[in-house]
């Protein structure tokens, strides 16, 4: 099994929180894809985001998707509510780690 993160890759505070906030707008455009070239945008833009953030599974998942979308689109959604489960499964692990990464320090205030 993949493991959800990669431990080699540095995730600060504030790439984990905007993940969680917009990563559920992806999620929501590969649900609503209504033909194959919009799940394949929507499946490979969560894909190249997973990957660079070293969310290994979710990344996994995604090119599993991204690679169906090409070759049959309802095949392709047959594999959305696994992609789902390992969002939603990605998602509680980085929350879990935000809770150990120190909270940022505050901006000086100008004068």
């Amino acid at each position: 099994m993949i493991e959800i993160l990669d431990p080699a890759t540095g995730r600060p505070r504030t790439i984990i929180e905007l993940f969680l906030r917009l990563g559920v707008d992806d999620l929501a455009a590969i649900q609503s894809a209504g033909d194959a070239d919009a799940l394949q945008r929507a499946t490979h833009k969560l894909k190249g985001t997973a990957a660079i953030l070293g969310l290994r599974r979710l990344a996994a998942a995604s090119e599993e998707l991204d690679d169906a979308s090409r070759a049959d689109f309802d095949a392709a959604r047959a594999l959305i509510p696994t992609l789902v489960e390992v969002f939603e499964a990605t998602c509680e692990v980085l929350r879990a780690e935000l809770q150990l990464l120190p909270l940022p320090l505050p901006l000086p205030r100008l004068k």
